[in-house]
């Protein structure tokens, strides 16, 4: 008798806490799940690992000389600075820069930062699905189906794309706050700004994907006659809350577009080997689910992007069902099934290479979208069901095996490929040099097979100086000094981005880009001064940055606020229903 008591109690316990025992227990899975990389004391050599490993150190520098919105990290590309922060904003990288400030090894801090991810990841998965439906066993299936995805594991641990791998934090609350909006009516937009926000400061790409799904959303609804003024208003609040957070993003980017042409014009199209990726080629690899990187070419493997086969089996389900499934299943499935066709080349890429749509470069990053839907049709239908303890349960220990393996298979490929391994001693070494496959942040004309085989660290003159003096380069200030008997045309060894502060002798000189580098140049005078070169920003820079800030600190304060008075009215009406 008194083992049953204590059996009920224990079963009265867990129904009563599942809303917060549940999402403790999916971190806990996820982490066991991810634990074959967690725990490895190095970082395989994978596509995108080296310029973020060399993003992530270089904000790291910024840092600690109390640069938080550098915008150019002067000591990339051996000195001449890169626009990396500019056009990917390091705000989320601030984790890392503290687990490295508090004596952690590169390789110790980077998978602390990936294990903050997953953790981050999951709890804004869950608790956006519980926005959505109030039922936790879903929620659960939703965080553990959507964060142990192939195609999320895909970009963590074989491409190494940090930015879409942090975009899946924002997703899920982006999902929730258009639901807040336009099926609940609700008045709570600050959802769905900080979502887009996040994703703004996450990764770029994404945004531009999400958006295309926001405003088609938006028409449909406006077509169907489902969108009243109140939505469209707190759809607006949302926008421009997120546009002011994120001036401080975009609008230097434009401004250092403007004044220097980028490497960024010509890559930021689709690529053309990935025009031929087919709807075959999709089912293939995630049937096969490949661990393989485009630098595993020697062993004759290549990058074969896929959505896992646990995903395609969900795919193939909810098409067979159909006719069975609840309208909002139906929606969030038809949303999945778009994104498969958005992903191949059953859609006319070639006509749209370059545009607005082609800036994500390569189409089959949609299946971080797919990812997204066909988790969230699977979490709907387990809401809906009556007794859906058996297949929650069902589809989260299939979560779990697929996963795994594909994190043990993550591993095995890499080490029958010999995959260059990366540790805190060679580091350096590896990421040194890294501007990314494009090199999209360099001038135009730069070339970084030629670049970095001879010493460019020098200024180049136009005749011949009576003296030049070795530079000397603490972190964003340059110094040398020269003598010339005329005026003369000096070649510094920086990019000439806009922003830069430079002075002979304490004065502010022009300067402009010249040559095939885009060398920040100046026309120097006659006789003996010393030239000083750094990196201070623009006044529109300051003025977005401090915009942003103002923002993000109204913003956040209005959400608390408003919180606080919705509480206080559902504790003043419980109180009355009690009386």
């Amino acid at each position: 008798m008194a083992t049953q008591t204590r059996s009920s109690d224990i079963r009265k316990f867990l129904k009563t806490n599942a809303i917060w025992l549940l999402p403790m227990l999916a971190v806990a899975l996820v982490l066991l799940v991810q634990w074959p990389q967690l725990h490895l004391s190095y970082i395989f050599h994978q596509d995108d690992t080296m310029p973020q490993l060399r993003r992530m150190e270089s904000y790291v520098t910024s840092v600690q000389h109390g640069a938080y919105f550098p915008k150019i990290f002067p000591e990339e590309v051996r000195h001449f600075g890169y626009a990396f922060d500019a056009f990917y904003p390091s705000l989320m990288l601030l984790p890392y820069v503290w687990l490295r400030l508090a004596g952690l090894g590169i390789v110790s801090a980077y998978y602390g930062y990936q294990t903050l991810i997953l953790v981050a990841t999951v709890v804004a998965a869950y608790a956006s699905f519980l926005k959505i439906r109030r039922r936790p066993l879903a929620a659960f299936v939703f965080s553990m189906v959507y964060t142990t995805a192939v195609y999320r594991m895909l970009d963590a641990f074989v491409r190494g794309a940090l930015g879409e791998n942090l975009a899946f934090i924002f997703l899920p609350i982006i999902t929730a706050g258009m639901y807040l909006i336009y099926i609940k009516k609700s008045d709570n937009w600050f959802l769905l700004a900080f979502g887009v926000t996040g994703l703004m400061y996450a990764h770029m790409l994404s945004l531009v994907m999400a958006l295309e799904f926001l405003v088609g959303g938006f028409l449909v609804l406006l077509i169907l006659k489902r969108v009243s003024w109140r939505m469209v208003r707190y759809t607006a609040y949302a926008a421009i809350s997120s546009l002011l957070m994120g001036l401080g993003s975009y609008l230097p980017m434009l401004e250092i577009s403007q004044h220097l042409p980028l490497k960024l014009a010509e890559s930021a199209t689709i690529w053309l080997n990935y025009l031929q990726y087919n709807l075959g080629d999709l089912f293939q690899n995630s049937l096969s689910m490949y661990a393989s990187t485009s630098n595993m070419q020697n062993v004759n493997q290549t990058f074969r992007p896929g959505m896992g086969v646990l995903m395609l089996g969900i795919a193939i389900g909810l098409a067979l069902w159909w006719p069975k499934l609840s309208r909002s299943v139906k929606v969030a499935a038809g949303l999945g099934f778009v994104t498969i066709f958005l992903s191949t080349n059953l859609f006319p890429w070639s006509l749209f290479r370059k545009t607005v749509l082609g800036t994500i470069q390569f189409p089959w990053r949609y299946l971080e979208l797919t990812t997204l839907f066909l988790s969230l049709a699977v979490a709907l239908l387990v809401a809906e069901k009556v007794h859906p303890q058996h297949f929650a349960w069902g589809m989260v220990l299939a979560a779990c095996v697929v996963g795994f393996s594909y994190a043990v298979t993550i591993n095995t490929t890499m080490t029958n490929a010999n995959t260059y391994r990366v540790t805190d001693e060679n580091a350096a070494a590896y990421y040194g040099d890294a501007t990314g496959g494009g090199s999209e942040y360099a001038p135009k004309q730069f070339d970084p097979s030629s670049f970095f085989k001879k010493d460019q660290t020098i200024v180049l003159s136009s005749h011949k100086l009576q003296r030049l003096t070795p530079l000397t380069q603490y972190y964003n200030d340059l110094r040398f000094g020269y003598t010339s008997t005329q005026s003369v045309v000096l070649r510094l060894p920086k990019f000439a981005y806009v922003g830069y502060n430079v002075t002979v002798d304490g004065k502010v000189v022009p300067y402009r880009a010249q040559g095939k580098n885009a060398r920040l140049t100046i026309t120097a005078p006659a006789g003996s001064h010393r030239v000083r070169v750094a990196y201070t920003g623009t006044r529109l820079q300051h003025m977005t940055g401090w915009i942003s800030l103002a923002a993000a600190i109204i913003f956040f304060l209005s959400w608390i606020f408003v919180a606080i008075r919705n509480f206080d009215i559902e504790k003043s009406t419980t109180s009355e229903d009690t009386k």
